[in-house]
Parts: structure tokens; C-alpha cells; sequence
């Protein structure tokens, strides 16, 4: 992130492009200093979660489910 100036998720999706590039299946959840989070997955699922400000925790498991 620091040397090629991305943010957070744009490292995470870079990472997770390398990874199927060399045949793997995976993801990353990263944070950033800020707190920052990025998801980033290339498989059908992988279990996740976080809790907002607002103190509700979120889940997710499937590629398609969306942490809003």
C-alpha cells in the first residue's frame, strides 16, 4: 500500500489477483491504519465479519454477499 500509494482494498484485490495468478484460491481481510477494511476473496466463500461505529456486527460467508 505504502510503496505503490493504494488503498486498503486495492492492495487486498492486487494480493488476492496474485494468489489465482499462481493457482491458488483464497482471500484477505485487511485493515489499514486508519481502520480501514478490505475484503477480498476469489473463491465461492469464506466466512467473514466486522462491527461498524454503530456497534451492529455484519456477516458474510458467500463472493456475493456485500458488508454494508
Amino acid at each position: 500500500m505504502k510503496l505503490l500509494g493504494e488503498s486498503v482494498q486495492d492492495a487486498a484485490d492486487d494480493v488476492v489477483n496474485h494468489l489465482q495468478e499462481d493457482g491458488g484460491i483464497g482471500g484477505v481481510i485487511a485493515l489499514d491504519k486508519k481502520g480501514n477494511i478490505a475484503f477480498a476473496i476469489n473463491c465461492s466463500g469464506m466466512y467473514r465479519g466486522l462491527i461498524k461505529d454503530d456497534g451492529i456486527p455484519l456477516t458474510a460467508i458467500f463472493k456475493e454477499d456485500i458488508l454494508d
